[in-house]
């Protein structure tokens, strides 16, 4: 789910200034804690991704809120925060970071990221970056460095467009753990992404318009 001004709501084509909260045919509001509760309730959920889009932008954020979430109820919980440096995620039970290429500028830091995710952000085949110049080769290797082994690959330009393209995905390494999210929609797009070697899908649209179960 993706937070912006303490509401869950409609990615679409990464225009963040366009999304609104969101219009669900499960949900009753935007609340984030009504959209894990019941999201949990419906399918079984217990581990949800988290995009503080405010944090993201630049915009003030929802930490305080996120915090709660992890710490209210019973969930786990994958957030990008938005952080520039390891030092900037909280360190929170059963709240596991993702240092997004978008905002991270911290590859020197100390200390490693062996229990956070590490999530390559694109536009079609190019890297969104906050270090100019920095490759998928660079930053997968650098992250490989820092014994990172869980990775999301996400697609910035399909979030909730349901324009899943197979041709993008790249091939996990073996011992790695990968989540692809962006425009996966349907049970031909999940089985796509299973062969592909991809342990996981983050998916929104296609459950909140009732497409996936159809």
């Amino acid at each position: 789910m993706d937070i912006k001004d303490g509401s869950v709501v409609a990615g679409k084509g990464g225009r963040r200034d366009e999304y609104a909260p969101v219009s669900s045919r499960h949900l009753s509001s935007p609340d984030p804690f009504h959209f894990v509760e019941r999201f949990s309730s419906l399918f079984g959920f217990t581990t949800f991704y988290v995009a503080d889009l405010d944090c993201i932008m630049g915009k003030g954020g929802n930490g305080t809120l996120i915090a709660s979430l992890a710490e209210r109820t019973p969930f786990s919980f994958i957030v990008d925060g938005g952080y520039n440096h390891i030092g900037d995620a909280p360190a929170l039970a059963r709240l596991t970071p993702a240092f997004a290429t978008e905002s991270f500028l911290g590859w020197d830091d100390p200390g490693d990221l062996s229990r956070a995710f590490v999530s390559l952000d694109m536009r079609g085949n190019g890297l969104v970056s906050a270090v100019d110049g920095l490759t998928i080769e660079d930053a997968l290797a650098k992250a490989r460095g820092k014994a990172c082994r869980r990775f999301i690959h996400l697609r910035i330009d399909a979030v909730g467009e349901k324009s899943f393209d197979p041709s993008y995905l790249m091939r996990p390494c073996d011992g790695e753990e990968w989540v692809y999210g962006g425009g996966a929609g349907s049970a031909r797009d999940m089985a796509a992404l299973h062969d592909g070697g991809y342990a996981g899908t983050l998916v929104s649209t296609a459950l909140h318009d009732g497409t996936l179960l159809a």
